[in-house]
């Protein structure tokens, strides 16, 4: 809609009668008339200036929301290949400490050789972790039998790692030596992880090793 503009002449009478008065009065109608189209001329230019401000203003807001509807999508994207590629890593790491778990295992002596050995006992193992640093262990030499059980430092893998540690070495010091002392045995075991951990008792080296309870049963 629009608003059409007529040119209105201004009638010159100079008569004192009445038409001259009617004239007058038509002047000051067309005077008015020409003021108040004017004016509504002026306040369509204005609307007509921002109605097209305002329909640039929201096109920007549109673009500018469309470009951060991308961006979350982009971003969302960005977390689905994310937490999928977590989930291809959590599955991998769990799948390698659970085979962890059965080599860990399957050095345990199992529970038909100390039923066999020991008549009276029983075997409580319950690992807060998938594997663990405690360990219990057993040997047989020379009518004797050597029981051992151990709290390694850490927890989990690192712990796994000594446990592993402390019954090889346990095996070997008992299976290859002559030493059937208590104390002589945790000696050489003790020395065996030290060398084993590259530990010299330097300050701020790590600490690991492992506290073991060992019988030796005639």
């Amino acid at each position: 809609p629009g608003i059409v503009l007529c040119a209105v002449r201004i009638t010159i009478v100079r008569t004192n009668d009445e038409v001259g008065e009617l004239t007058e009065g038509f002047n000051v109608m067309i005077h008015k008339i020409k003021n108040y189209v004017s004016s509504i001329s002026d306040m369509n230019k204005d609307l007509e200036k921002k109605v097209v401000e305002r329909t640039k203003e929201i096109a920007e807001q549109k673009e500018e929301i469309e470009a951060q509807k991308e961006e979350i999508e982009t971003q969302l994207e960005m977390v689905i290949n994310q937490k999928n590629t977590i989930e291809v890593q959590q599955y991998h790491i769990l799948d390698s400490i659970y085979y962890a778990k059965r080599i860990q295992t399957a050095l345990f002596p199992p529970e038909t050789v100390l039923s066999n050995t020991l008549s009276d006992q029983f075997i409580f193992y319950n690992p807060r972790d998938i594997v663990s640093g405690d360990f219990y262990w057993h040997a047989e030499k020379d009518n004797k039998v050597y029981i051992a059980l151990a709290d390694c430092t850490g927890h989990g893998v690192p712990g796994a790692f000594l446990s592993i540690l402390g019954i090889s070495y346990l095996n070997e010091i008992v299976n290859k030596t002559n030493s059937q002392n208590t104390s002589e045995i945790l000696g050489k075991l003790r020395e065996s992880l030290i060398s084993s951990l590259h530990q010299k008792g330097e300050e701020g080296e790590a600490q690991d090793g492992m506290e073991v309870a060992l019988c030796i049963l005639d």
